[in-house]
């Protein structure tokens, strides 16, 4: 259900794992006509998509919260199934069910983030959704990060959970690097304020500007989300506000060249689960310059220069440090070569029960 129209990473790793689970075993598929539209086309497997899921009003979140806490439970009593998945426990799961459930929580970055829900949104994913997760069989997460959040704050048995590292995808297509286009430096996220901290990445670009007297410029790739109207008042009133690019959801192949043109690869926010932009900017031959917040530490491990997403003038300096120095870079380049031999999808999903 959670699949986002395609635009984030839960979507994306909706798309890996059920590619690749549906080329090992038989898989019946409840998803919305809206979502099965935009994935159809990119899966290799074979599966069976249910009638069930076809409706879209049930994306209304009420509605689908009704829907994962009874007709999912009710079909699954009548199933053939031997155990269900549910691809963002942190989003829904059903208050009970008859079959071993097995679910990924990717984070719980509300907990770590003021003020990222309205009232009634906290109250469900902090109060609601917890004691939910503890019926489960068995929940993955992608970090021992999050692990520490499920097991210490949200009071679900250390048992039950296990870490699962995730996966990256190389591009399906090549762009060339053009040696006269202009280089920038990149950041790849939805607009969220105040979780991905586009605000702090602006302001840190705009100490940059003024110590290093650069024009080489800040992309921001991703569409917008709740907050977003902030970051972009914010842009309009910046003296540099000419050199900073919101790009908004691109297609791959444009994407491709966003990330074929960047020198630099940035990713100052407050708290992630994981981060797959880090490992697909590593595998394009990016040097990444992180925050040193959640999971990012884990997933970067010594491939990424670390800073305080809190302080604008040491993303500033890491920035200026990066830039200025071709060797930094390349050894930056070399390690995140290495870093990614840690993550796969095919591995990701071996961990499944079979």
């Amino acid at each position: 259900m959670p699949f986002d129209g395609g635009k984030s990473g839960i979507s994306r790793y909706i798309e890996r794992t059920l590619d690749l689970l549906s080329q090992e075993a038989e898989v019946d598929l409840i998803m919305m006509r809206k979502d099965h539209d935009l994935i159809i086309h990119r899966l290799s497997g074979s599966y069976n998509w249910l009638q069930i899921g076809r409706a879209n009003y049930w994306s209304k979140p009420l509605l689908n919260i009704i829907f994962h806490c009874f007709i999912i439970p009710i079909y699954c009593l009548f199933s053939r199934s031997d155990y269900v998945f549910f691809p963002a426990g942190n989003r829904r799961f059903p208050i009970w069910i008859s079959k071993k459930s097995v679910t990924m929580v990717h984070d719980f970055s509300h907990l770590h983030i003021p003020g990222k829900y309205d009232f009634m949104r906290h109250l469900y994913v902090t109060k609601v959704l917890p004691f939910f997760l503890k019926r489960a069989s068995l929940i993955f997460t992608p970090s021992q990060s999050t692990k520490n959040d499920l097991v210490n704050l949200c009071g679900i048995d250390d048992s039950l959970v296990r870490v699962n590292l995730l996966g990256y995808s190389l591009p399906n297509l090549k762009i060339a690097k053009d040696p006269c286009e202009d280089f920038s430096i990149l950041y790849v996220s939805r607009v969220e304020h105040p979780g991905k901290n586009h605000l702090g990445l602006i302001k840190a670009y705009e100490k940059l500007c003024e110590i290093k007297k650069t024009n080489i410029p800040l992309v921001l790739v991703g569409g917008d989300w709740s907050g977003s109207e902030e970051v972009h008042s914010y842009h309009q009133s910046s003296k540099y506000r000419d050199q900073v690019h919101f790009m908004g959801h691109l297609s791959e192949e444009k994407l491709e060249y966003e990330y074929g043109r960047a020198s630099l690869f940035i990713y100052p926010s407050f708290y992630e689960g994981f981060g797959l932009p880090l490992l697909e900017a590593m595998s394009r031959g990016i040097p990444v310059i992180s925050s040193d917040r959640g999971s990012l530490l884990e997933v970067g491990g010594a491939a990424a220069l670390f800073a305080d997403p809190e302080k604008p003038q040491e993303m500033a300096e890491k920035m200026k440090e990066m830039l200025d120095s071709s060797d930094l870079r390349q050894k930056y380049i070399q390690m995140g070569y290495e870093n990614l031999k840690r993550f796969s999808w095919q591995a990701h999903t071996q961990n499944f029960p079979s």
